[in-house]
């Protein structure tokens, strides 16, 4: 159990009530150095040390004269600390409302620091109230298994890890019984041999119990989950990974299939929520509606899957370890066969390509990944097995190692080649029978490249740049591949972005096929007819929850309106709209769970953003160049009520943002992005209207000194940010 003491410091100016309590007897272990003071004076160096300690002072002092503040002493063990700050404090004459807190495990000292102001809070109750929430009615009904949980609890305490890990697997599985609880308790009571002797810190104990507890929660975990959770073993620990291409290659490799109804792609998505809420693995990055971008597996996590994947012979363990997150590492395929090739290839004195000399420390470099490519067609046996290529960022990746992808692999479900030096699609990626996912952005790869391409069972095509510039020039287009002829045979497609849709626009008849389709991307060259196409085809896709449209330079006045009989997809969530100037299209205002809207170079007047402002269930607005006409942003009242994030990204006609009582209450953070402005005090105001603000960023060139002042006055205190 850990305790917690809140105490305030000394008000100055303030009535005797308020005032810190006397400060506590010094402790007898200071008695030997005063005597020693008393016989023989201080040393050299004890004078040097109380000097130092003077100067300290005296600074302190200055820092929190007429200042509110709160200072943290953490994991106190000893009243001479809160002595010491408290006659620091006293003189200082510090502002109302300043206050120490005290952090310690010892019940005793913490009412020996304030008998009057202490307050206890354990980490044994607050999560055994949060698991009596979580676990059944029958699990409530059943003698003695809510104590049963507390004893768990209380061996765990205070490694909130431990904690965190039950409460997810109490979520989990609510029906969790009394007997295995009793169980684990004994588990994680019975100490190790010889625990006591060689362990005197603790530390081995700690590491014991979360073992044990790590091994509780992975065997309560489906068999999917826990396939999926050992498939992380290919990442090295704390790096990022990201979440779309994490759950695409459990599909690909097998561990997730479709069933209760469920697609495979639902179903992987379900277990990343499921391993995310009982805590084996870490958020990393969130995007703007709360959705996990990327997460992580910290250290220990780490050690134990790794651990895992040995005692169940998952994967295969003969596969380079710095190759495993390239490289498929489906159960079926039997690496040693690699190792024989390999040796035959030795005794005719060929390279090894995975000798440890060839390895070396850097081992799954590109140099390393490209030389397995070229031994590809050696393996042909065990080639036929790979389900999975991530060659991202592998700069020494040429066309070559592409052909002879598409000429050995032809079981692959996945292939990603983004930020790579491609820039040829060969022919016989046609091949690929059975591929799924064709992520070839920020390549090389023309534009004409995809209009002959046919995988039928492709779902996830994706083309053009990763993310948005905000550097890049208003003028720069969005350069990207064309719409395959044959995409209306491609019936499994899910993801389509970007592409490009020439003048004509016939591919737009043929995506009426595409009845999955749910992420749709793409630029438009030519007339309002191709437009009108596009919303034929938005009108019929009944999954679609994420639309972006580019129009090209040059295409004037096109309009993104329906006819009176057509209503907007009714699942889209997200939409981007790009060079689109002749206002929103009516159609946005009907649809009932648009969250997200992107826009740039728009034209918008005021009277847009007053629509805007009355989108229900808009959450993220994001305004980029040329988006909005005007230099004054203003959010007035009942606007905007349940947006959270604002971004404003290189609109530089926009040089004020005011923000009126009563609107945005929910909003909590605010990312403005400009080259250079000159900020005035009148620049960005009313930010003590937004009742929920949390974090203000503001990057480029300008003088922070008014926004600085702006929230500081702001009564929670944001965080404020400049690049």
């Amino acid at each position: 159990m850990i305790d917690q003491l809140s105490a305030p410091a000394h008000q100055g100016g303030a009535s005797d009530d308020q005032q810190l309590p006397p400060a506590p007897t010094p402790a007898p272990a200071s008695a030997p150095a005063a005597a020693a003071h008393e016989e023989g004076g201080a040393s050299d160096d004890q004078q040097l040390e109380d000097k130092e300690n003077q100067q300290v002072k005296k600074e302190l002092q200055k820092c929190v004269k007429d200042r509110r503040f709160l200072v943290v002493v953490e994991n106190g063990d000893h009243p001479s600390p809160w002595i010491e700050m408290k006659e620091i404090l006293d003189s200082s004459g510090c502002s109302p409302g300043s206050a120490i807190m005290v952090t310690t495990k010892d019940g005793g000292l913490a009412k020996e620091f304030s008998p009057n102001r202490t307050k206890t809070h354990s980490f044994v109750e607050f999560c055994l109230e949060r698991a009596k929430r979580l676990v059944s009615v029958e699990c409530h009904r059943e003698t003695g298994a809510i104590y049963s949980i507390q004893r768990v609890l209380q061996q765990c305490d205070p490694d909130l890890f431990c904690m965190k890990l039950l409460l997810g697997t109490l979520h989990a599985n609510p029906y969790t019984g009394k007997k295995q609880l009793d169980d684990l308790c004994t588990s994680l009571e019975s100490p190790s041999p010889g625990q006591s002797q060689s362990d005197p810190d603790g530390s081995k104990r700690r590491l014991r119990v979360r073992m044990k507890m790590m091994k509780f929660c992975y065997d309560k975990l489906p068999e999917m989950d826990k396939s999926c959770l050992l498939y992380l073993s290919i990442f090295a620990p704390n790096s990022n990974i990201r979440r779309a291409s994490l759950v695409r290659r459990w599909v690909a490799e097998g561990h997730v299939t479709q069933g209760d109804g469920r697609e495979a792609l639902d179903r992987a998505e379900i277990c990343f929520e499921d391993l995310l809420a009982q805590g084996f693995v870490d958020i990393t990055k969130t995007g703007n509606l709360g959705n996990v971008i990327s997460c992580k597996v910290q250290n220990i996590i780490y050690d134990f899957i790794t651990k895992a994947v040995k005692d169940e012979n998952f994967g295969d363990a003969g596969l380079p370890a710095k190759l495993a997150s390239h490289i498929s590492i489906s159960s079926d395929i039997q690496w040693n066969q690699v190792s024989d090739k390999q040796k035959q290839q030795q005794k005719q004195g060929r390279c090894n390509c995975f000798s440890s000399a060839t390895l070396g420390p850097q081992a799954g470099a590109p140099d390393q990944i490209t030389s397995f490519l070229e031994w590809l067609p050696v393996f042909s046996r065990v080639t036929a097995r790979v389900k999975v290529m991530d060659l991202n960022f592998c700069k020494q990746l040429e066309n070559r190692h592409l052909k002879i992808i598409c000429s050995n692999l032809l079981k692959l479900k996945y292939l990603s080649m983004v930020s790579t030096e491609i820039s040829v699609l060969p022919r016989k990626i046609n091949m690929l029978d059975e591929l799924e996912t064709l992520d070839i952005r920020q390549t090389k790869v023309p534009s004409s490249a995809t209009e002959g391409l046919f995988l039928p069972m492709l779902k996830h095509l994706l083309a053009g740049p990763v993310g948005y510039q905000v550097s890049a020039s208003p003028e720069e287009e969005l350069s990207t591949v064309w719409m395959p002829r044959d995409i209306g045979s491609m019936t499994n497609m899910e993801t389509l972005r970007h592409v490009q849709v020439l003048e004509g626009g016939d591919e737009f008849k043929h995506i009426e096929n595409l009845k999955h389709l749910k992420n749709l991307g793409v630029v438009i060259y030519g007339t309002q007819d191709n437009v009108n196409h596009l919303l034929r085809v938005v009108t019929l896709s009944e999954h679609l929850r994420r639309l972006s449209v580019w129009a090209s330079k040059g295409s004037i006045d096109l309009k993104m309106d329906l006819g009176l009989s057509e209503e907007g997809p009714k699942l889209l969530e997200s939409i981007s709209i790009n060079g689109i100037t002749t206002g929103l299209p009516e159609w946005i205002q009907k649809l009932p769970h648009l969250a997200e809207i992107i826009l740039r170079k728009t034209s918008l007047a005021d009277n847009s953003i007053r629509i805007l402002g009355q989108l229900v269930q808009l959450r993220c607005l994001t305004l980029r160049h040329d988006s909005y006409t005007e230099n004054n942003l203003p959010f007035i009242a009942n606007e905007f009520m349940n947006i959270q994030f604002l971004v404003i990204e290189g609109a530089s006609n926009i040089k004020r943002i005011k923000f009126f009582s009563g609107t945005a209450p929910k909003l909590e953070k605010i990312v403005w992005t400009f080259t250079s402005m000159d900020i005035s005090q009148d620049t960005i105001t009313g930010l003590s209207n937004l009742p929920s603000l949390k974090e203000l960023e503001v990057n480029g060139e300008f003088d922070p000194y008014h926004v600085e002042q702006a929230v500081a006055l702001h009564p929670n205190c944001p965080v404020f940010s400049s690049n």
